[in-house]
């Protein structure tokens, strides 16, 4: 394995952690950016009846969920790339103006 193959293996891991930064710095504009027309979204405990496709729609998916908390935070715990993909191990903390959940 050479150093071209090391750093294809670390290159999805970084664009997923600018991602999360993006995201829990509620970067609207910077989130559409991450993805193309072809890219789906889903929260895996709704499944695909939420999805959305497109960076637009996808960033009003999300900003949906997000932008009305007074606050989020976001603990990841592993992450793990192969070719492409990436996985996410992590856990969000939403507080809402009356709670937190």
């Amino acid at each position: 394995m050479g150093c071209d193959s090391v750093r294809r293996m670390t290159e999805p891991i970084e664009t997923v952690q600018k991602f999360w930064t993006a995201l829990y710095a509620r970067d609207w504009d910077g989130i559409t950016s991450f993805f193309t027309d072809e890219s789906v979204y889903y929260d895996v405990p709704t499944g695909g009846l939420s999805a959305a496709r497109g960076g637009d729609r996808i960033e009003a998916r999300l900003r949906l969920g997000i932008e009305p908390l007074s606050d989020y935070r976001h603990h990841l715990r592993a992450m793990a790339a192969e070719g492409d993909v990436v996985f996410t191990e992590h856990q969000e903390d939403w507080y809402f103006h009356t709670a937190r959940w």
